[in-house]
C-alpha cells in the first residue's frame, strides 16, 4: 500500500491514517484495531450491506468472545494474501492431525500458519481454516501474530513481544511457542534451510520441530542442536529445541552416549534432576536432624518447672519428643517442628503444658509465654476456650516473677 510516497506495512492500524479515512468515528468502529488492509475491508463490507454491521457489532459487544462470523470473516481477508489453495491441494496429508503448522516467505516476512480442521455444524460446512499465524521479520526478527484479543475478540495483527498472558486468554504468539509440530513440511524446510543461521543444521532430521522456536533460537542452541543430529541424536536435538534444554559442553560429553543412541535427552536429565533433588533433601534432612538434636540437648539441661494451680498442673517439656507427644495428641504444631523448640532455647518464649491433677499423663492445653503475656493457650486442632485462657492469665500474674527471663 502506498500513500503520498511513502511505504504502509501491512501491520499498520487504522488509526495511525484514520486522517485519510473516511471511515466512522472510533467509538462506532469496533474494528478499529485491525490492520489497515483488512479495517478498509470490513468497511467496505459494511458500507455494501449496512445490516450486517449491526448485527456483527451487537453480537461483538454483547458476547465476550465476540462473534465467531467476524472472526471468520477477519480471516478470510486475511487469506486472501497468502496461496493456501494451492498449498492444500499438494499438502492433503496433514488433514490427518486435525491441525498443522507451516511457513512461507511473503514481502520481507517469514510466516508461520497454524491451520485447523474445523467439522462443521448446522451454521458452517467441514473445511480446513488458517486459526492462528504469525509474521516474523526476515532481517530484523520482528514479530506479528493474529491473537485473540482481550477485547471483543477478531482475531487482529498486534506485535507479540510484551502481549503474552493477556489475563486468561491465549495469543497466538503463546500458542505457537508451545506448539509441536507432528509432520514437517519440505517447503518449509527448504525455507529455513535458506537462511544463513540454519546453513550448517540438517533441519530435515528432527523428529519433531517447533518453526517458532527454531526461529527464535540462540546461535549457541542452534549449534547444539546440530551436534545432536550430527551425532545420531535426532530425539535429543527435538528435545533440545521444544523443550529448552541448556546443556553446556560438559553436559553434552556426559549425555553424549544418551545422544548417540538417539535416546530421550529430556527423561534422563529429568531423572538426573530427581537425584539431584533427593541428594539435597537428604542433606537438608541430615542438617535438620543434627539442629534438632544439638536444640534437644539444650532444652534437656535446662531446668524443668512445675506449678499447681486450682486443679491443674502446668509444666513445661523436658525434651522434644514431650512437645512431639503433645503435637500428637492435641493435633497442633508446637511439636511439629522445631520452631517452639528453638523458641525455647533461644529465649524468646516459654512452653508449657496445661493438665488436669486427676490426669496428668493426658494432654490437656497448650501455654506459650513470654515476659510481658499470656501468647496462646490451645487445645486439640487449636481449639480456645475464654475461661481456660484467663485462668492461666491470673496464673501467669502470680508467677511471672518467678520465671526465667525471655529474651523478648
Amino acid at each position: 500500500m502506498i500513500h503520498e510516497g511513502k511505504k504502509i506495512s501491512p501491520f499498520e492500524s487504522i488509526n495511525t491514517y484514520k486522517k485519510w479515512l473516511k471511515l466512522p468515528p472510533e467509538d462506532e468502529r469496533y474494528y478499529s484495531f485491525l490492520p489497515l488492509k483488512y479495517a478498509k475491508k470490513f468497511h467496505e463490507r459494511y458500507k455494501e450491506k449496512p445490516h450486517l454491521y449491526k448485527r456483527d457489532e451487537k453480537d461483538a459487544s454483547d458476547r465476550w468472545y465476540g462473534d465467531d462470523r467476524v472472526n471468520r470473516k477477519a480471516n478470510e481477508y486475511a487469506l486472501s494474501d497468502f496461496p493456501y489453495e494451492e498449498f492444500m491441494e499438494k499438502n492433503l496429508k496433514y488433514k490427518k492431525d486435525a491441525f498443522f503448522t507451516f511457513l512461507i516467505m511473503w514481502n520481507d516476512y517469514i510466516v508461520l500458519q497454524e491451520w485447523h480442521y474445523y467439522g462443521g455444524d448446522i451454521y458452517y460446512k467441514a473445511q480446513w481454516y488458517m486459526k492462528r499465524v504469525m509474521f516474523i521479520h526476515k532481517e530484523t526478527q520482528e514479530e506479528f501474530a493474529y491473537a485473540k484479543a482481550a477485547f471483543k475478540n477478531i482475531y487482529i495483527m498486534i506485535p507479540a513481544q510484551g502481549v503474552r498472558n493477556m489475563g486468561n486468554y491465549q495469543t497466538a504468539y503463546d500458542y505457537f511457542y508451545t506448539h509441536e509440530q507432528r509432520l514437517q513440511h519440505p517447503d518449509s524446510i527448504k525455507l529455513l534451510k535458506s537462511l544463513e543461521r540454519f546453513k550448517y543444521l540438517p533441519i530435515e532430521k528432527f523428529e519433531k520441530i517447533n518453526y517458532f522456536k527454531l526461529l527464535n533460537a540462540t546461535e549457541a542452541k542452534i549449534y547444539t542442536c546440530e551436534l545432536s543430529i550430527k551425532s545420531g541424536g535426532r530425539k535429543a536435538a527435538s528435545e533440545i529445541l521444544i523443550y529448552n534444554l541448556n546443556i553446556d559442553k560438559s553436559q553434552f560429553k556426559k549425555y553424549l552416549p544418551i545422544i548417540k543412541n538417539n535416546r530421550s535427552l529430556k527423561n534422563q536429565m529429568d531423572r538426573d534432576a530427581q537425584i539431584e533433588m533427593e541428594k539435597t533433601l537428604k542433606k537438608q534432612q541430615s542438617a535438620e536432624r543434627l539442629r534438632l538434636k544439638d536444640l534437644n540437648e539444650e532444652l534437656i539441661k535446662m531446668k524443668p518447672l512445675q506449678f499447681q494451680y486450682n486443679d491443674f498442673i502446668i509444666m513445661t517439656p523436658k525434651d522434644f519428643m514431650d512437645m512431639q507427644f503433645e503435637t500428637n495428641k492435641l493435633n497442633h504444631c508446637v511439636g511439629a517442628s522445631d520452631r517452639y523448640l528453638k523458641k525455647i532455647v533461644t529465649g524468646e518464649s516459654m512452653i508449657f503444658f496445661l493438665r488436669k491433677i486427676d490426669n496428668p499423663d493426658d494432654p490437656f492445653m497448650t501455654i506459650e509465654v513470654d515476659n510481658r503475656e499470656v501468647i496462646q493457650v490451645r487445645g486439640h486442632t487449636n481449639a480456645t476456650d475464654n475461661e481456660i485462657t484467663q485462668m492461666i492469665k491470673d496464673w501467669y500474674m502470680h508467677v511471672k516473677e518467678k520465671l526465667p527471663i525471655c529474651q523478648v
